[in-house]
Formats: C-alpha cells, sequence, structure tokens
C-alpha cells in the first residue's frame, strides 16, 4: 500500500515538468521562426541575387541565358544560339565589388571575365563583311539578323581561344514579396556579354585596311563571271567583233590569274581615309604592243590589201585574242582607293584607280597604242 501511495506521488511530481516542457515548445518554434527570418533576411540581399544569377551564367544555365540574354529569347528553340552562348560563357565568372542599397531598389557593382569582345566583334564582322556580296564594297552591317550572328558567333568561338577580360559595370535589382529580383535590361545583357552588343555596332571597330582587304580577298577568289559584272565588262576593247565575248573572258581570265596585292597602308583623318597599295596585274601596255606588232606583220601580206573591211576587222580581232593569250607579262601598280566613313563603318566611295590597276593600267595602255597608232600614219 504504501509502496502504491510512492508511485502515485512520483508521477504527481512528473506532471508539470512535462507541462513546462510542452509549454516551451511553442516558444522554441517562435524562435526558430524569428531566427529563421533573421538569417533569411540577413542572407536575402542584393548582393546573394546577383552571384546567384551570375553563378546560374557560369554553370551554363539553359533558362537563365534565355532569361537574362534578350537576344537568346528571340532566337527561341534553336539551338545554334545556345550552343554559341554556352561557348561564349565557357569560362565566365563575375564577382560583386559593391553594392548601394536604397529602400526597394540596389545597385550591385559587378566585375566580370568574358572572351574579349573586341577581338570575337572583329572577327565577326570580317565575316559578314567576307559573306556579304561582292559589289557591297563597304562594311555597312546593321547586324540585326540574330541568327546569323549567332552562328558566325560560334564559328569564331569554336575556331579560336580569345583571351579574357575584365569588364565592370551595374546590376539593378528591385525587393519584392518573393526577396530580392535581377532587372532584366539590355544593359544586364550588354555587360554579361562584356560589352560584345556595343562593340558589334561600332562604326570604328574595323579598320579602312581591314575593310579593303577583305573586297581584294573576295576579288581574288571571284569567277570570271563575277569580274564581268562587277567592272561592267562588255566589249572591252571595242572590236565589235563576232568574238568580243571570247576576247573579253580572256583577258579577265588572264588579269584574274595575275592580280595579287601587297603594302596595304592607311592615310586616316577623321572619317576620311585614302589607302594606298600596289596592285600587280596583267600588263596591258604589253598586250597592245604585242598587238600592235601582229597588225604591222599582218598590214604587209597580200590579205591585208585584198580582205575586205569584214574580214580585216575579223582578223584584228583574231590577232588581239592572240596577243591576250600568248602574253605573261605582269606589272606593279601604285594605287590609291579612297573610303569614307558614314556612320556605320568603312565604304570605298572611289575606286577608279584600283579598278584601272585591275584591267593592267587599261587607260595609259590604250592612251600610249593610240597615240602611237597616230604618229604612224
Amino acid at each position: 500500500m504504501s509502496h502504491k501511495r510512492d508511485s502515485e506521488k512520483s508521477k504527481t511530481g512528473r506532471l508539470p515538468g512535462i507541462r513546462i516542457l510542452f509549454a516551451a515548445v511553442p516558444v522554441l518554434l517562435l524562435i526558430a521562426a524569428v531566427c529563421a527570418v533573421t538569417w533569411y533576411i540577413r542572407h536575402d540581399t542584393p548582393a546573394k541575387a546577383a552571384r546567384s544569377v551570375m553563378k546560374q551564367i557560369s554553370s551554363l544555365d539553359e533558362s537563365a541565358l534565355r532569361q537574362v540574354i534578350p537576344d537568346a529569347d528571340a532566337a527561341g528553340e534553336d539551338s545554334e544560339a545556345i550552343s554559341s552562348l554556352n561557348l561564349f560563357f565557357e569560362k565566365f565568372s563575375g564577382k560583386v565589388v559593391s553594392v548601394s542599397q536604397d529602400a526597394d531598389t540596389a545597385d550591385v557593382l559587378v566585375r566580370v571575365k568574358t572572351p574579349d569582345a573586341r577581338a570575337l566583334a572583329t572577327d565577326i564582322r570580317l565575316l559578314l563583311l567576307k559573306d556579304s556580296d561582292l559589289q557591297d564594297n563597304s562594311d555597312i552591317q546593321a547586324v540585326s539578323d540574330t541568327d546569323h550572328i549567332y552562328s558566325l558567333m560560334q564559328q569564331c568561338l569554336s575556331g579560336k581561344d580569345y583571351p579574357l577580360t575584365e569588364t565592370e559595370g551595374s546590376i539593378l535589382l528591385k525587393k519584392t514579396q518573393d526577396g530580392w529580383i535581377v532587372s532584366g535590361t539590355p544593359e544586364l545583357s550588354s555587360l554579361l556579354l562584356g560589352g560584345l552588343p556595343e562593340v558589334l555596332a561600332d562604326p570604328w571597330l574595323l579598320t579602312p585596311e581591314e575593310v579593303l582587304a577583305v573586297f581584294l580577298e573576295k576579288l581574288g577568289s571571284a569567277s570570271v563571271e563575277e569580274w564581268t559584272g562587277i567592272f561592267h565588262v562588255n566589249d572591252l576593247f571595242s572590236t565589235y567583233a563576232a568574238n568580243a565575248a571570247q576576247i573579253d573572258i580572256e583577258f579577265l581570265t588572264r588579269a584574274k590569274e595575275a592580280f595579287s596585292w601587297t603594302d596595304i597602308k592607311a592615310d586616316t583623318s577623321g572619317a576620311h581615309s585614302d589607302v594606298s597599295l600596289t596592285v600587280t596585274g596583267i600588263d596591258t601596255g604589253a598586250i597592245l604592243r604585242i598587238y600592235k606588232e601582229k597588225l604591222e606583220s599582218y598590214g604587209r601580206t597580200v590579205d591585208a590589201v585584198s580582205d575586205d573591211s569584214y574580214a580585216v576587222s575579223r582578223k584584228s580581232a583574231s590577232l588581239l585574242l592572240e596577243s591576250i593569250s600568248e602574253n605573261e607579262s605582269t606589272s606593279d601598280f601604285p594605287v590609291t582607293v579612297t573610303m569614307d566613313n558614314d556612320g556605320t563603318g568603312w565604304v570605298i566611295t572611289d575606286s577608279s584607280a584600283l579598278t584601272d590597276a585591275l584591267l593592267g593600267g587599261m587607260s595609259s595602255a590604250v592612251e600610249e597604242f593610240s597615240r602611237e597608232d597616230s604618229e604612224g600614219q
């Protein structure tokens, strides 16, 4: 009996302790909640949000790329666009430099590392020029074809390792009920891309020498038919013969084979540039000298006396074609090409001297031939 009373007393003694323990649980939960909120408030900062964005970019998170880079959204499901961005951001990194916060807005200064945007943009613009129509001899590129830009960007990044450069800029953030969020703006895109969009649109990015060199390269790889269109060749020697087209093709074939250039140097002042170079081309003077000798030999024959005007004209055209085919002479021509920057890029505004050199010094050669012909009469 005594044992039973002692047991009941023991249970009764423990009840207040249990009640106190359970009463303390809500207090502990409240304290835990306050601590959690305090931790969240302290850690949900503009700097953390900015770091999160840069971390997503560096981890090549596709959804982040599409949200942060407006052009990526415009590219839709284009895998080429995402592939080019993956290559660009492959070695991306960024860090917070400072934070300026005012109530519900913040300005986070960050420093990011990206491939050299200027070097990359230069290569893209050069490829754009090379891909443009041969008769468009200018650096006027609106850089508006997003798909093409991403394609060229991927081509450049796949074939070349660009050095990393640092760019500083601000990330703007706003505070919402869900915490700090980054404001997606064109400026943010430009920052994360190391300033690539602005550099691509820079009218001074390429030099006059670079623009002219691309034009000359395209000329060198063009077909004879393209040369015919570029130089508006139609009976170049005014033979009015049935084989005039054949003469033109033979001459342009030889001219194209002889064509090369060296020593491009630009004398640039503001938006104007005189670009000098040396063009090696066919020697039209030598051709006409050979042609004159052949004409003189023909003139001493009986056929020349007995032939009618049509036969003489046909024979003369045939001798000109022979002279072109037999010629192996080339000549060097000093040339100056005038170029101007119209606010979008460098444009060739006077290529007459270049055209004359490509045709073997045609102007002086014809003048010399005509003068000697008149003196001989």
